[in-house]
């Protein structure tokens, strides 16, 4: 099995211990520098972009903010242990705000008339 199919079955696995019930997408890539796998992670109300890939050339792209997170094929969970919990913190606090949104009268969640 390929690193890069490896990581990816690792990440995904993390990623669905950590977040259960998250849409996750996979879209894999190859060219002549490499194999990349995209792993998008889809949450109500933002995404994300992991890129695990076999080459460096797209450690530019995650420099530039092109991906949230790039991880080289091969690695462990531990090198992206600390990324994913800050992603279920984020989770999490949206599905707070989304439950506090649904229950509060408050003048901050009433709607507005135009």
């Amino acid at each position: 099995m390929l690193a890069v199919e490896r990581t990816t079955r690792l990440f995904i696995k993390s990623l669905q211990e950590a977040l259960p019930g998250v849409r996750l997408q996979v879209s894999r890539s190859h060219n002549v520098a490499g194999r990349s796998n995209y792993v998008f992670i889809f949450m109500p109300h933002r995404s994300f972009k992991v890129r695990i890939s076999d080459h460096a050339i797209g450690m530019r792209r995650a420099l530039r903010g092109v991906e949230d997170l790039y991880i080289v094929a091969g690695r462990l969970p531990s090198s992206w242990a600390v990324w994913l919990g800050d992603l279920a913190a984020i989770y999490r606090s949206q599905q707070e705000r989304a439950a506090t949104l649904g229950r509060s009268t408050g003048p901050e969640n009433r709607p507005v008339a135009l």
